[in-house]
Order: structure tokens, then C-alpha cells, then sequence
């Protein structure tokens, strides 16, 4: 018996021994209150698209998208709210939407019913109607707590890249104008028409009503304007003058020092064309003007039906680009087929070098130019440039506007736009128009004759950031 006595007390350790590593080792389970959804999002929803068959007709089928998994959702923990500020694609169905979340705390998330009546599980594996705001209750592992959120999933209503256009009431203003030129400035439109022995000044915030303004010009004012960021400068005859109430009031600034034609206006400076057709700058305001710089031959620099833009370089911090366009007299360039397209990358940062004005040469490989038309007005649109005008010089059509030319290359190249049709209904026989875009990307065509107000925009350049 003795010799079993060792071994049983041993035996008798190594039990106690485990018994005590058990307890050591015991799991304990912490339950938090503190709870919250930490993050949200759509991984993919149904979308519905437009498409025409080979016979011509519109169908539309649906299929799953999962782009919207790129759309970031906004959590204010404070108010209690989860959204999308960049709203979905237009077409989304935002009822069969598949969504992920994550939570603080291995929280429960709970979805209310739209009547409030009863909760489930929000699930990650099966659809859930997001197509008007959710209530969601995050519970806490010990029930000891409950947060409640409610999750908007905005989605367009509209497509971002269609085009529309309202009509505005017929301003009889300008039926008897022989030309015209439109700015958008201080929250207002501003036509200014030449009946041929005045210009006249016409204005609107909202194109339903039209105001004449008491300001009365020269002939040749109308085409002579220049905007800056510091104001408004019309070349009247010989006096440049300049307006920094929105075209309200003139003053005078001096003589036009030899100044043949007013171009234009950037952000630092103003752009006219002297009495040898070169171009000339003004840093000062139109105080003093000096010779701009100019690199290819002044054979090409056009001097009838004058369109200038300036739109901020997207290239590059504190650059304008430039752009000139016009035509050549038809008499003495009779073989002429475009118009003649300069342009100048203007840089404004400190000790930034001096722009050139290029000329965008064209050859016979060149198939899309900018026509050569009859009052040629140049807009920046979004990251674009469009182009319009009256009749095609050397063509009997007789039919103005015929096209919004697009260019996406900086001028190089002019395409008749799918993306900018013209309105139906737009008079084509007018005699003289008028265009510009405004400060909220509206674009405006006030016709002459029939005195038709067209507005326009494309949906996404009015959605909000």
C-alpha cells in the first residue's frame, strides 16, 4: 500500500493543479451600452435603362448596378441621420437596394417597418426598400440601450447629361435690332442692340420681364464690351468706359488710344485689337495698353463677327485660356471655309511668364473646324467650349443657329453637339441673336426679330455640390 502512496498523491496535485488553471482561464463576457452604426453604404441596387432596339423602338430593362458602392453615405451621430450627399444615378430603384454597415461595439441593428410597427434585422443578404427614409434602431448586446437613426438614400430625379430648355415670354425689345451682344453680370442679363443709329441697354434677373436701361450709346457700342472680375468696359465711339454697378451706371475712363475693336476680358486684363488689327492688353484697367505677343502670322487674325472667351485653365491654378474667333473679310478671302480660331494660356500667379496668342492652324486634314458664320459668340460651358452663330457665310441657306458646336479640345475641334441641341421651336430666320451663360450655368439665346428668350441648362451643372 505504501508504494501506491506516491503515485495517488501526484495524481491528487495534477488534478487541483488543472481545477485551478480552469478557473485562471475562464472567459468573461463584457457587455458595452455604448453603441452606434460606424459605417453605411450600398454595395448594389437595381437600375433601369434606356436603350432603342434595332427596329427603333424604346425598351427599357433593368439589371443589378454596383457602382453605387462608390457613392460615400454621411453619419451625424448628433442628429441621428445617415445620407448620401452625392445622389445616386438617375434610375436607380432605391426599393431593391443591398446594403452594408458596420457598428461599435458588435451592436444589433434593427429596421423599422414603415409604419413603425414592427422591427427585423436589417439585413445585408437580402434587399431593403430604401425608396423613402428608414428608422433604424442600433441595440446594445445587453439590451441596456438603443440608438436610433434614420437613413435617406437621395437618388436623381433626373439624368445629368440631358439638356433642357424653357421658353421664356417674347421681349419685343429687340424685334427691331440689327445686332446684338448679351453678358451676365451682378445677377442680371444685359442685351445690348444697336437699332443702327444707337445701342440700347435691355436687362432682366428672371427673363419673364425686361427693363430698358438709361444709359444710350453709339452705334458701335454693342460689340465693343469686355468683362473683368473689377467690372464692365464698353469702347463708345472714342471713349472707354466702365461700369461696376452691373451695367446700372458708366464712367468714363479716356480716349481709346487707338483702340480698333474691344475683344474681351480676362482675369488681370483687358484684350482689344488697334488700328492694324494686332492685339493689344491692358493691365491697368484701360488706362495703358501695350502690344501682347503674338507668334504666328497676322494674315490670320480674324476682324468681322468676333466671338472672345476666357475660362479658367483646367490644367493649372491661376491661368486663364484664352480664345479668339472670328472671320476674315469675305471679299478679300473669298476661299475662306472656317472661321480663324487664336488662343492664349494666360498665367497670373506671381512671377508667372507672359502668354502667347497661337493661331490653331487648320489643313486639309482638318474635318471638323469651326464654321465660318456670321456673329459668332464662343461660351465656356463646364469643362467645354460652345459655339454658335447666324448664317454660314458664302451659303444661301439663309438659316441661322444651325448648331451648338462643342469643342472638347480647346478649339482645335468643332462637332455639332448631341449634348447641346438647340430648342425646338427656335426661330432659324432670325436676323440677329444674342448669348451668354449666367453665374447658375443657365444659357441664354435672345433672338432679334421675334424676340424670343430661350433658357437653358444641363441638369447636372445645376445640382448642388
Amino acid at each position: 500500500m505504501r508504494r501506491y502512496f506516491s503515485p495517488i498523491c501526484l495524481l491528487l496535485s495534477t488534478v487541483l493543479l488543472f481545477a485551478s488553471c480552469i478557473d485562471d482561464d475562464k472567459t468573461e463576457v463584457t457587455l458595452y451600452d455604448d453603441i452606434a452604426i460606424t459605417a453605411f453604404g450600398l454595395s448594389s441596387a437595381k437600375i433601369y435603362k434606356h436603350t432603342t432596339s434595332s427596329t427603333g423602338n424604346d425598351s427599357v430593362y433593368a439589371e443589378m448596378d454596383g457602382t453605387v458602392s462608390n457613392y460615400p453615405f454621411h453619419i451625424d451621430h448628433l442628429r441621428g441621420e445617415i445620407y448620401n450627399t452625392d445622389s445616386l444615378p438617375a434610375g436607380i430603384d432605391a426599393s431593391k437596394s443591398f446594403c452594408t454597415y458596420t457598428t461599435k461595439n458588435s451592436g444589433v441593428v434593427f429596421l423599422e417597418s414603415f409604419l413603425g410597427d414592427s422591427e427585423s434585422i436589417l439585413s445585408t443578404s437580402d434587399t431593403v426598400d430604401f425608396s423613402a427614409p428608414r428608422y433604424v434602431k442600433v441595440h446594445a448586446m445587453d439590451n441596456s440601450s438603443i440608438r436610433r437613426y434614420k437613413i435617406t438614400v437621395n437618388v436623381h430625379k433626373e439624368k445629368g447629361d440631358e439638356f433642357h430648355w424653357n421658353r421664356m415670354p417674347d421681349f419685343s425689345g429687340t424685334a427691331m435690332l440689327s445686332g446684338m451682344k448679351a453678358v451676365s453680370t451682378a445677377g442680371r442679363i444685359l442685351v445690348f442692340g444697336t437699332d443702327g443709329n444707337n445701342t440700347r441697354i435691355y436687362s432682366t434677373d428672371n427673363g419673364q420681364t425686361w427693363n430698358t436701361e438709361s444709359t444710350v450709346m453709339g452705334p458701335e457700342a454693342w460689340h465693343n464690351i469686355a468683362q473683368t472680375h473689377n467690372g464692365l468696359y464698353v469702347l463708345d465711339g472714342n471713349m472707354l468706359t466702365v461700369s461696376t454697378d452691373g451695367g446700372a451706371s458708366f464712367s468714363r475712363i479716356g480716349e481709346n488710344n487707338g483702340i480698333r475693336r474691344l475683344l474681351g476680358g480676362s482675369t488681370t486684363a483687358l484684350y482689344a485689337l488697334d488700328g492694324d488689327g494686332k492685339i493689344i492688353l491692358s493691365a491697368d484697367g484701360g488706362q495703358t495698353w501695350e502690344a501682347d505677343i503674338m507668334t504666328d502670322d497676322m494674315a490670320w487674325m480674324p476682324s468681322e463677327n468676333i466671338g472672345f472667351c476666357c475660362t479658367p485653365f483646367r490644367f493649372a491654378d491661376k491661368t486663364d485660356y484664352l480664345l479668339l474667333t472670328g472671320t476674315r473679310p469675305a471679299a478679300e478671302y473669298p476661299d475662306d471655309s472656317h472661321a480663324m480660331v487664336w488662343r492664349k494660356i494666360s498665367e497670373y500667379a506671381p512671377d508667372s511668364k507672359p502668354g502667347k496668342w497661337v493661331y490653331m492652324n487648320m489643313d486639309d486634314s482638318d474635318i471638323y473646324p469651326l464654321p465660318r458664320l456670321e456673329d459668332i459668340t464662343v461660351l465656356g460651358y463646364g469643362k467645354n467650349l460652345l459655339a454658335m452663330g447666324g448664317i454660314s457665310i458664302g451659303n444661301d441657306s439663309g438659316e441661322a443657329l444651325k448648331h451648338i458646336y462643342e469643342s472638347r479640345d480647346g478649339g482645335i475641334t468643332w462637332k455639332p453637339s448631341a449634348d447641346y441641341p438647340l430648342p425646338d421651336g427656335l426661330d432659324r430666320n432670325i436676323t440677329t441673336f444674342a448669348a451668354t451663360v449666367d453665374a447658375d450655368n443657365n444659357m441664354w439665346i435672345v433672338c432679334g426679330g421675334t424676340g424670343q428668350v430661350w433658357c437653358g441648362r444641363l441638369n447636372r451643372m445645376g445640382w448642388g455640390k
